[in-house]
């Protein structure tokens, strides 16, 4: 990174700092005459669950950014991951796929693959429940009352494997009170949404909410070949809670969601290719190969049909019941997904390395939670236990090279004309079962009115097995014996290949206990300090993509193991007495320890593998005021160090070096915005609102080769609303990107190995309007 970016980002910390000292100071002096309600208060109170009970966000001893409804709207937020360039040191790629998956990255943490062999390093949970796989874990915002994001470990209180982090999303619930609300975005490149959800009661003690969403886009890339659209979007989804609760003593909620994910895939390029290179399968790149290379980063030149559909959808119930003393909390429930989506990794005219996948995957979760309050309510503590039960299916099918005999493609030509458009397929299938179990407990005591403990343990069961079924599709005759018709179907790493010595099947199981500890400092009724210490974990697995050796031959799967986290955190979070100043902040050092790496084996596959050792340090810094009336200014500031401390000698082999740095990680993440609102004559008011996003220089894969480096950008957003008297009509312009800035959102640089660099290209500009209703 340029020194010059070094020193824009820590002078703009410096000036934030500063400009905020006596913005806090006049706030405080003018508290008397000025109150928070003469300020047309901007910075809202919102409450969280971090700790599975309601609190104030600026009582959570933390890392925590959080968005409620009115900032996800003026943010222009469409899915969980937008959130990302607004929150300090969480990054999010909807990686080669698009759409709605969520590669979520905190503090470095997180994951590249989609394969459902790995865990999520950050978790997502819908209203409690954990999401198993990456595949809508983006999901559309529908009906959702706030998102938090949780920095670092949180396994004492959450779900499973939240190692780097949690993503908290909350629905709305029923008011008892009817109303109901719409809304509609016209942009350009086709885009059109509309949805809205209407509250209904149903009787004195039983209520329902349900929603709609209807997203599409014409997509930002462009096949030169054929015309077609990539990257389009045509998506619906549907959201209903119900919740009854006939006395004060208990309460039930039941919540639906179903989620059909449409459109084409996601509009990649070809960056680089090696004239030189072969297939793992021993097939020459096309010597032409070269001329798709884009020069305009939103034409395209793939051979795949830009396939890419999905469903996902789950059923929760929560019951509650209050003891008086105490409050126990069951949530059941069901999730399943399928997904299929056609890539093309060799980004051409040619079927080189085209790519497909399909993914089905049901899951079924339970969890009890015992809550209370003990020794005068000095005590706080929450007991609990979780089971997890999840069974996924997954074939990844790549090309393994075609078109042999073939001769070289004449530059200029189209691709259907250029070569015959044939090749032989590996399908990497497999289907696994993973049973956890969880046993959590959580404790605050209050020492004195200020000063609290806390003091919190998980003891965590997780077992595997895995079936493999791999086979090679010579479906297209790329590989015949002297005019004996073709096998289409040959076994590899599968039961019916009658000459493997080796099991197909394979199950291990891995045990932690992670504890957290902390002491909490209320300084001030709007200030408060924490130190704390939490340990983090994911489970081991096998390798979801097994490959042969020079030989041609599988060797038994060796399972690869859990990777840890040690992470020391200091935090602060303050505000005035008229709150409308607050600055909050966290510094954190991490031990990250049996890194699960994806890593280019010596057979041109890749591979999971416990590759490393790093240590992470860094800092968190947020800021909102609202120093004049109407005014409220925000930024948020996310700082990260890494450096590897220990590499696997394979590791290396495979490309990651001692200088690289971790993927998704870059060292600062900036946010600034300004948002002005006034009044007009007949009682309706304007509101302006400008944020700018910036994010420094970052690899999108451990390998940190120039196909995956993504220097520093930033993008401006804008946006206008007009406010009738009633605040329930809501007419908006707005304009996304609005510099037209061309950045890569993924990458994947194979060129030495097998021949080609592919990257993902991030929306151009967009510019629309949006018309909302709301009845109350």
């Amino acid at each position: 990174m340029k020194k010059a970016h070094y020193s824009k980002i820590l002078i703009r910390t410096i000036l934030l700092t500063l400009v905020g000292l006596p913005l806090a100071a006049n706030a405080q002096d003018s508290a008397g005459a000025n109150t928070a309600e003469s300020y047309d208060l901007l910075i809202e109170e919102i409450t969280v669950t971090a700790r599975r009970r309601e609190e104030s966000l600026q009582e959570v001893p933390v890392s925590i950014s959080a968005f409620n409804t009115a900032m996800l709207e003026a943010l222009n937020i469409r899915n969980v991951g937008d959130v990302a360039p607004y929150t300090p040191n969480l990054t999010r790629s909807s990686g080669p796929t698009g759409h709605n998956d969520g590669f979520y990255f905190i503090r470095g943490v997180g994951n590249t693959d989609l394969n459902p062999a790995t865990d999520p390093g950050v978790a997502t949970y819908l209203d409690g429940v954990y999401m198993g796989r990456i595949t809508g874990a983006s999901m559309d915002i529908l009906n959702i009352e706030r998102v938090e994001v949780l920095r670092g470990p949180q396994g004492t209180l959450f779900g499973r494997n939240t190692i780097g982090g949690a993503i908290n999303v909350v629905t709305r619930q029923p008011s008892g009170e009817l109303g109901y609300n719409f809304r509609t975005t016209v942009g350009q490149d086709g885009r059109w949404d509309y949805g809205g959800s209407v509250d209904v009661p149903l009787g004195e003690d039983f209520g329902v909410i349900v929603s709609y969403l209807h997203q599409q886009h014409d997509g930002w890339g462009k096949n030169v070949y054929t015309g077609e659209d990539f990257g389009t979007i045509d998506n619906g989804a549907l959201n209903a809670r119900f919740v009854w609760k006939p006395s004060d003593t208990f309460s039930a909620s039941l919540g639906l969601d179903y989620a059909h994910q449409g459109g084409t895939s996601a509009h990649t390029i070809l960056n680089g290719f090696n004239p030189f290179a072969v297939s793992p399968l021993g097939v020459p790149i096309p010597p032409d190969l070269g001329q798709d290379v884009s020069s305009d980063v939103y034409d395209n030149f793939h051979s795949v049909n830009p396939e890419h559909h999905g469903t996902v959808e789950g059923a929760n119930l929560t019951l509650e019941w209050n003891f008086g003393g105490a409050t126990l909390k069951s949530i059941s429930a069901y999730r399943k997904l399928n997904q299929f989506a056609a890539n093309d990794f060799d980004a051409s005219g040619y079927v080189f390395y085209d790519h497909n996948f399909e993914t089905d995957q049901h899951q079924f979760s339970q969890e009890l939670q015992l809550l209370g309050d003990s020794f005068e309510d000095r005590l706080h503590w929450v007991l609990g236990a979780y089971y997890y039960d999840e069974w996924a299916y997954h074939n990844n099918r790549i090309a393994m090279g075609g078109n042999n005999g073939v001769p070289p493609g004449i530059p200029g030509v189209p691709y259907a004309t250029r070569n015959v458009q044939r090749a032989i397929y590996n399908n990497q299938a497999f289907d696994i079962d993973e049973k956890a179990w969880a046993l959590f407990a959580h404790m605050i005591y209050d020492f004195t009115d200020k000063l609290s403990g806390e003091l919190g343990l998980r003891y965590t069961d997780e077992e595997k097995t895995q079936s493999y079924a791999f086979f090679i599709d010579n479906s297209a005759n790329v590989f015949n014996f002297a005019g004996i018709p073709p096998f289409p179907y040959i076994p590899t790493l599968n039961p019916d290949n009658p000459f493997l010595t080796i099991p197909t099947t394979y199950s291990k199981s891995w045990h932690d206990t992670s504890p957290k500890l902390g002491l909490n400092y209320q300084a001030t009724d709007n200030a408060m300090v924490y130190v704390s210490y939490a340990e983090g974990f994911r489970s081991g697995g096998f390798n979801g993509r097994p490959t042969p050796n020079q030989m041609g031959q599988f060797g038994a799967v060796q399972p690869y193991n859990p990777e840890y986290i040690d992470t020391y955190e200091f935090g602060w979070k303050t505000e005035n007495d008229a709150h409308s100043f607050r600055l909050n902040g966290a510094v954190f050092y991490s031990a990250y320890k049996d890194i699960q790496l994806l890593v280019l084996g010596p057979s041109g596959f890749f591979e999971t593998t416990n590759a490393a050792e790093s240590h992470i340090k860094g800092a968190e810094l947020e800021f909102q005021a609202n120093p004049i009336e109407g005014l409220l200014l925000n930024a948020g500031i996310g700082f990260l160090d890494n450096k590897y401390t220990k590499l696997d000698p394979g590791t290396i082999a495979g490309g990651i070096l001692p200088t690289n740095v971790l993927p998704n990680a870059p060292r600062w993440t900036d946010n600034i915005g300004a948002q002005y609102r006034f009044g007009l004559s007949n009682g309706s008011g304007i509101v302006l609102r400008a944020d700018y996003i910036w994010q420094d220089d970052v690899y999108f894969n451990a390998s940190n080769r120039p196909g995956e480096f993504q220097a520093s950008y930033g993008l401006l957003n804008l946006r206008a609303s007009w406010l009738s008297a009633d605040e329930r009509w809501e007419f908006a312009a707005y304009g996304l990107n609005v510099t037209d800035k061309a950045y890569h959102t993924n990458g994947q640089d194979i060129v030495g190995p097998l021949g080609v660099s592919f990257a993902g290209i991030g929306a151009p500009i967009e510019l629309g309007v949006q018309l909302m209703y709301r009845s109350k």
